[in-house]
């Protein structure tokens, strides 16, 4: 299934805001690159993942946090094992971490480099995914992995959809919070949601509280180059038809 757009667009992310990373999206495997191996003390299976299909694409620091982030299934409703995979990730690093009742996830990073007493910026993603398949494919996305491939330009997954939406959220909000302490950052507040793709019920549920920001990125994103600085908000129609 060709189930991503170009990998320049998919991370359009890396232009909206400029302190994710400098280097552009792209094909590289005239470089060497080593492969990228995640593990947490007492994990399991999909919290360790070998990066074998985006080892060559760069910036690293984002495609290997999307590549394990496709080993964790997570449709919504089902998040959990991502939101633990997280926390462990933030316990690696040093990072506290708050969730509220609905399973929202917040990640603090300090400020660095003289960025410390800067205003806090939100990161946001969603956790959960679009679970489509094709028909003749044999896939459970409760307990299966998705499968990535590279065609050419394209990063696609095998059958199904890709989870780009938000995984490459997810994943450049965790590149953020993992960069280097003498990189100048402001403090950084990862909010990772859930259940988003069936109404933003963990957004609408969020514990404002825990969140101290008061300037929020949102990273699930449509078309580069638009910048979406407000919105309507979104509602749920429920129909029932008589039907003969």
């Amino acid at each position: 299934m060709q189930a991503s757009r170009r990998l320049q667009r998919t991370f359009g992310v890396e232009r909206l805001t400029s302190f994710v990373v400098t280097s552009q999206a792209r094909r590289v495997s005239k470089y060497p690159c080593h492969s990228f191996q995640q593990s947490f003390s007492g994990s399991d299976n999909s919290s360790m993942v070998s990066a074998a299909v985006t080892q060559d694409l760069e910036p690293r620091a984002i495609w290997k946090h999307f590549e394990s982030l496709a080993s964790i299934p997570r449709p919504s409703k089902e998040e959990g094992e991502v939101i633990e995979w997280i926390k462990k990730f933030s316990e690696a690093k040093g990072l506290s971490w708050q969730q509220d009742a609905a399973g929202n996830l917040v990640v603090r990073r300090p400020g660095s480099a003289g960025g410390e007493k800067a205003p806090t910026v939100v990161i946001q993603g969603h956790v959960d995914m679009v679970c489509e398949k094709e028909k003749e494919k044999v896939h459970n996305f409760s307990t299966d992995p998705i499968k990535l491939e590279i065609e050419g330009d394209w990063l696609t997954a095998v059958g199904t959809t890709l989870g780009a939406d938000n995984g490459m959220g997810v994943a450049a909000g965790l590149a953020l919070l993992e960069m280097p302490q003498d990189v100048t950052l402001p403090p950084i507040e990862g909010l990772f949601t859930v259940e988003e793709e069936i109404g933003l019920v963990g957004a609408k549920a969020l514990d404002g509280s825990m969140v101290e920001g008061r300037i929020l990125l949102n990273l699930d994103a449509e078309d580069w180059p638009n910048i979406y600085v407000g919105c309507a908000g979104g509602g749920i129609t429920k129909l029932a038809l008589n039907c003969k």
